[in-house]
């Protein structure tokens, strides 16, 4: 299994999406997405039927994968009322060891479960604990891939885990940014002012200001490799064309890191718009 981990804004979304297109769309023989799950902490936080909606997933994407689960459901129908608590046994029962009973499967290449936004839902330590343990060495061709935050409980279970599981760990690090990233970044903020600069009534001087002041250079810089930050960033001029925002950011300390970057984004865009109701209260 790989748990792909970065803060907001870092990318995440993006490879999932990519991902998602690519074994669903561009797989030239089969769709080999065999489940895909998105957690929200709004909309769908709710972990506690995790296993047996991979179980459900998996059975419709393969109908041999559907009929033994469905057989172990008819000696057992318990297993689907098992607690979090024994995510351990349900996850033996509905997965393990129905795929370990059709080894045909290896032979077709592998089978891809995403879950993502795992941050955003109510897991239990317990259920964690195996969805970092894996499949097991009997089903290398079950490739679980898990994407969230690296917060705490998360990065706790996984730094529990047997090494001998096989569980991988990929950073998405927003400090090291690699040109790629700065010229993507770049690029996005062009066409957002371009969007601002179609908006502004005739004779305005927003635009000239901009590349005077190497606006979109001097704002990529500041991002520190966050999509989120110039999306924001753009945003927060966007409503306010006055010239005000774009000032302060300009003017905002250079980000020691990404952390910095996003408390300097909102700290200048707060204070920017404080600053203009006191101007209306005048």
């Amino acid at each position: 299994m790989l748990w792909c981990s970065g803060l907001a804004g870092t990318g995440k979304s993006s490879i999932v999406g990519t991902l998602h297109e690519h074994f669903v769309v561009h797989t030239s023989a089969r769709n080999r997405l065999g489940a895909f799950i998105r957690y929200d902490r709004i909309r769908y936080p709710d972990a506690s039927h995790l296993i047996t909606s991979i179980a459900y997933s998996l059975g419709m994407f393969d109908r041999r994968i559907g009929t033994v689960i469905s057989k172990v459901l008819q000696t057992n129908r318990n297993v689907l009322g098992l607690s979090p608590d024994s995510a351990k046994e349900q996850f033996d029962l509905l997965l393990r060891r129905p795929l370990e009973s059709l080894p045909d499967l290896a032979l077709e290449g592998p089978i891809v479960i995403i879950i993502d936004g795992l941050d955003e839902s109510d897991i239990t330590k317990e259920m964690l604990a195996v969805l970092f343990g894996g499949f097991g060495s009997k089903l290398p061709f079950i490739r679980l891939l898990v994407f969230s935050r690296p917060i705490e409980r998360i990065q706790h279970s996984f730094h529990s885990v047997d090494p001998a599981a096989g569980a991988f760990h990929f950073v998405l690090d927003a400090s090291e940014q690699s040109e790629h990233v700065q010229r993507d970044i770049k690029y996005f903020i062009n066409v957002k002012f371009g969007e601002i600069y179609k908006a502004e009534p005739p004779g305005s001087t927003f635009k000239n200001t901009c590349e005077e002041r190497y606006a979109v250079d001097k704002l990529a810089q500041r991002a520190s490799g966050l999509f989120i930050w110039a999306a924001a960033a753009c945003n927060f001029i966007s409503a306010n064309p006055n010239g005000r925002m774009l000032n302060a950011f300009l003017e905002s300390n250079l980000p020691a890191n990404a952390i910095d970057s996003l408390n300097i984004l909102y700290r200048t865009a707060l204070n920017t718009i404080v600053f203009e109701w006191k101007l209306d209260d005048v």
